[in-house]
């Protein structure tokens, strides 16, 4: 018989933090309309679940019912809880996660990509043989 995991971290620190980390697309050079909506829609479900303060014993159900309370369509909205909950678990289970988490939280935003490179020189063309 397996001991329930104790939460180290309550639902709404938690959506607290990933709202956090997952503020911005990742760095791609492809079009990334379809991140910033989903992220978008992350977002409005983190909202609502902090708005809702759960217990921890009741994330799951506070998720799926915000989800289902905002309007979203079936699909966008299963993907992004089953996301979500997917981290949530994880910061249950494994010992470096939320601190990760918690550290990531923290950073400053990244810049943009083509901020990066404005601050880099750079390099020469190399010949090809």
């Amino acid at each position: 018989m397996s001991t329930p995991v104790r939460p180290s971290v309550d639902p709404k620190e938690f959506c607290l933090l990933l709202k956090q980390v997952d503020r911005q697309p990742p760095r791609l050079s492809r079009n990334l309309e379809p991140d910033l909506l989903g992220i978008a829609l992350k977002q409005r479900i983190l909202d609502a679940v902090i708005a809702a303060a759960p217990a921890a014993a009741d994330f799951e159900r506070a998720l799926l019912e915000s989800a289902a309370l905002l309007g979203i369509p079936d699909g966008p909205a299963r993907g992004v809880c089953s996301d979500v909950l997917l981290e949530w678990r994880m910061a249950h289970a494994s010992p470096h996660f939320l601190p990760w988490l918690r550290e990531e939280a923290a950073r400053e935003p990244r810049k943009r990509r083509r901020e990066d490179r404005e601050d880099r020189p750079v390099p020469p063309p190399q010949a090809v043989e």
